[in-house]
C-alpha cells in the first residue's frame, strides 16, 4: 500500500450510498487483518462484519454516534478484545490500520463512538461472547465524494456552515513545528531543523492523523534517538478516547518512520511519569530503535 497517498486522501464519510461492501473485499480485508501487526501482540482483536445495516442502525441509534446521533451506512464493522491494560491503544492503532486498507480498496468509512461499556452495544445487537466491544466503523461508498474539513473521527452530527470543499485534508491541521519539541517541553523544532534530520515527512503525515472531535492532541519530545508520545487530556474526552487517538498517532509515526527506513518500536509506559509534561497531557511512552 502507498500509505502517504492514502493519509493524504484519508476522509470521513457520513453520508454512504445505499450499496453494499462486496464479500471478496471483506474477505481481502480480514486477510489482512489476520496479518496485521499491533501494538501489543498479546492481546487479540476480533472483526466482526455487521452484514445488517438497517438493523445495526436502528438497534443503536440514541446510543451509539455522537450524542446518539448515529450514522447510517449498509454494513458496519465491530471490534472487539479483552477488556486488559491500554487495550485502546491497541484498538486505535490496528482499526486505523484496517481502516486505510479499506480505502486502498475503495471503501470509505466512517468512526461510530460507542458507549465505555461495550456490553451496551453487545446486548443491544444480541452478540455473546467474553470480548469487550471496543470499536465500530461504518463502511461503504461514499455518496458525496468530497472532503470535509472540521472533520471528527467518531461520526459526529455536522452543519453545513462547517464544511468546505479542499484538495487535501490537511487545511485545518497543526503544522509539524507545532506538535514536536527538541529535547525538552516548548521547545518547537522549526521545520527546517525536522528537514535537516530528514524528519520532514514523518510528522508532515503524522498531523493528518484522525482524532476525537478534530483536537490533535498528540505533541512529541525528540531526544536522542527517542521520540516520546504524550496525548492532551481534554474537558469531556475520557481516558478511552485518550488511548484510541494515541494509537492512531502511533500507526502514523510507525508507518511513516518505515518509509524513512528508521526501524523501530513503540514502547507503552503509560503508568510512567515523564519530568517536564504539565499536567494536562498524558504520557504514553516512546518509540526508539
Amino acid at each position: 500500500m502507498n500509505y502517504k497517498e492514502l493519509i493524504e486522501q484519508s476522509k470521513s464519510t457520513r453520508d454512504f450510498k445505499d450499496k453494499e461492501v462486496p464479500q471478496k473485499i471483506i474477505e481481502q480485508v480480514s486477510e489482512y487483518s489476520s496479518d496485521s501487526t499491533t501494538i501489543f501482540p498479546d492481546q487479540k482483536i476480533q472483526m466482526k462484519l455487521l452484514q445488517d445495516g438497517h438493523e445495526v442502525y436502528h438497534a443503536l441509534e440514541g446510543m451509539a454516534g455522537f450524542n446518539g446521533i448515529m450514522i447510517k451506512a449498509p454494513q458496519y464493522i465491530l471490534f472487539s478484545t479483552d477488556n486488559t491494560k491500554d487495550h485502546q491503544i491497541n484498538v486505535g492503532y490496528y482499526v486505523q490500520n484496517m481502516i486505510l486498507k479499506l480505502e486502498d480498496l475503495g471503501i470509505d468509512s466512517c468512526w461510530i463512538a460507542i458507549p465505555e461499556d461495550g456490553e451496551i452495544i453487545k446486548l443491544a445487537l444480541n452478540i455473546a461472547d467474553d470480548k469487550e466491544a471496543a470499536a465500530l466503523i461504518a463502511i461503504g461508498y461514499d455518496n458525496n465524494q468530497v472532503k470535509v474539513i472540521n472533520r471528527f473521527h467518531f461520526g459526529e452530527n455536522y452543519s453545513k456552515t462547517d464544511m468546505k470543499v479542499v484538495e487535501n485534508n490537511v487545511a485545518t491541521r497543526l503544522t509539524m513545528d507545532k506538535i514536536v519539541y527538541l529535547d525538552s517541553w516548548g521547545n518547537n523544532m522549526s521545520v527546517d531543523r525536522l528537514i535537516e534530520m530528514k524528519m520532514n515527512d514523518i510528522f508532515h503525515y503524522a498531523v493528518m492523523a484522525p482524532s476525537t472531535y478534530n483536537r490533535q492532541p498528540w505533541r512529541f519530545i525528540l531526544k536522542g534517538d527517542h521520540l516520546y508520545l504524550a496525548i492532551r487530556r481534554d474537558p469531556g474526552v475520557n481516558d478511552e478516547l485518550d488511548l484510541l487517538d494515541a494509537g492512531i498517532i502511533m500507526l502514523y509515526v510507525e508507518l511513516m518512520m518505515r518509509d524513512a527506513n528508521i526501524t523501530g518500536k513503540w514502547h507503552v509506559v503509560t503508568d510512567t511519569k515523564m519530568d517536564g509534561i504539565p499536567q494536562n497531557y498524558r504520557y504514553i511512552g516512546f518509540y526508539s530503535h
